[in-house]
C-alpha cells in the first residue's frame, strides 16, 4: 500500500470522526458550513451522519480497489470528486427535505 492510500484512509477517519463530532453537538460539517446555510429541522444531523458514513464507506471502498487493481492515474482527482460529491448531495438532500435552506 502506497502512501497516497494510506493518507487517504487517514483522511477518511478523520473525517468519520469529525462528523460523529458534529452530530453530537449538531453542528454543520465544515465541508458545507456558510453563514446562509440554516438548519431548520434537527433531523438534518441525522441525514448528514447517515450520508457521511456512506461516503466514508465508498472512499474506503475506493482506496481499496486503488491498492488491489493498482491504478494509478484519477485516484486523488477520484477521491476528491467523491468526497465532494456526496457533501453536496447532502446539502442538496437536507434542503429538498425541508431540513435546511439557504437565506440569500
Amino acid at each position: 500500500m502506497n502512501a497516497v492510500v494510506i493518507l487517504s484512509n487517514f483522511m477518511v477517519a478523520i473525517f468519520f470522526l469529525h462528523n460523529i463530532y458534529c452530530y453530537k453537538k449538531n453542528k454543520v460539517i465544515y465541508a458545507i458550513n456558510s453563514n446562509s446555510f440554516v438548519i431548520i429541522d434537527d433531523k438534518y444531523f441525522s441525514l448528514q451522519l447517515g450520508i457521511s458514513i456512506i461516503n466514508s464507506i465508498s472512499l474506503l471502498i475506493l482506496s481499496i480497489n486503488y491498492s488491489y487493481f493498482k491504478i494509478s492515474s484519477g485516484y486523488t482527482l477520484c477521491f476528491l470528486l467523491v468526497f465532494w460529491l456526496f457533501n453536496y448531495m447532502l446539502k442538496g438532500i437536507a434542503i429538498l427535505k425541508k431540513y435546511a435552506k439557504i437565506n440569500e
